[in-house]
């Protein structure tokens, strides 16, 4: 309760600190002046410690919160470690997903959200799933041919009966090997079920501060909004029986989608990172081709080391 209080609010909790801070020392140089600076008072039976007691008390309070937050810090991102093994395990269902996925997407790679929330509804709702399956149009019979046709028409007919059965038997051999890879409807409920299962744990252990948040968003925030985009029509279909199904992974997948779209697909820090590494590389090239120069590569060193956690 205390951590996520302090979470929550370090900004309000850094403010109270430093105002704390300047009340006493304001409170102390109050004091030191009535007791030692005033008229008819001396400096005989001035003590030192009674005035810097308090500030280095104060003080080491402050350094054992910093202390703490970064022993902290770095525990949850040790712990972030464990979804790492967690998500290898998963790699068959992600890439069960990721060839659903592929299959919605528009000319401007961007998911058809209708035709995903469409397909996903229907994995859960099998009323819906055999409505879509038997809507499923029936193959059209060939047209008889009509009677009196001029034999070079049924020449040309001929011929191309001959060259059909060749094509024909390429076209069934391409849609036998499109069905062996496509997966059944099952396998895909199961991989989806399994994948949010994952996502809602870890998103449940960023939640309370066991996984380092800015960890989990640099590795995988990508599929977190990819794939609540691709499953929201299987969330909320079986959200509709159990509303706080999947709960936290919903917050989650929201919240980094706010937060990509106003940061950007490519942080400024990458940008700049970025950068810094073509300008670092120049440099290189021009340390090989003409003379030494030491100093310039220690700057563009130094700036890489700064940007050594990103944000």
């Amino acid at each position: 309760m205390l951590a996520t209080f302090a979470n929550t609010n370090k900004i309000v909790l850094r403010t109270l600190y430093l105002l704390g801070f300047i009340l006493l020392a304001v409170a102390l140089s109050a004091a030191f002046w009535h007791l030692h600076l005033k008229e008819g008072q001396d400096l005989t039976n001035f003590n030192p410690s009674a005035y810097l007691m308090p500030l280095l008390a104060y003080l080491s309070i402050g350094l054992a919160s910093v202390t703490i937050g970064i022993t902290r810090k770095t525990a949850s991102e040790k712990n972030a470690l464990e979804f790492a093994k967690e998500w290898g395990a998963l790699r068959e269902h992600v890439q069960v997903l990721y060839m659903i996925r592929q299959q919605m997407l528009l000319p401007n790679r961007q998911l058809d959200r209708r035709k995903a929330t469409a397909y996903m509804e229907s994995l859960y709702d099998k009323t819906k799933a055999s409505a879509t399956a038997g809507a499923a149009p029936e193959p059209k019979a060939a047209p008889e041919p009509k009677p009196g046709e001029d034999g070079k028409k049924a020449d040309n007919a001929e011929e191309k009966a001959a060259e059909k059965p060749a094509d024909k038997a390429a076209d069934d051999a391409a849609k036998k090997t499109t069905a062996d890879t496509t997966p059944s409807p099952e396998a895909i409920k199961k991989a989806a079920g399994d994948i949010l299962n994952a996502m809602e744990s870890c998103a449940n252990a960023v939640r309370y501060g066991i996984y380092d948040e800015d960890f989990i968003y640099n590795i995988y925030g990508s599929h977190f909004i990819e794939f609540y985009e691709l499953t929201y029509g299987l969330i909320k279909a079986r959200q509709f029986h159990q509303a706080r199904l999947w709960v936290n992974f919903e917050w989650l997948a929201v919240k980094w989608t706010l937060r990509r779209n106003i940061t950007g697909v490519i942080s400024k820090e990458s940008v700049d990172t970025s950068y810094i590494i073509n300008q670092s590389l120049k440099a290189l090239k021009e340390h090989n081709k003409t003379r030494p120069c030491i100093r310039q590569l220690r700057k563009f060193e130094a700036k890489l080391e700064r940007r050594k956690f990103p944000k």
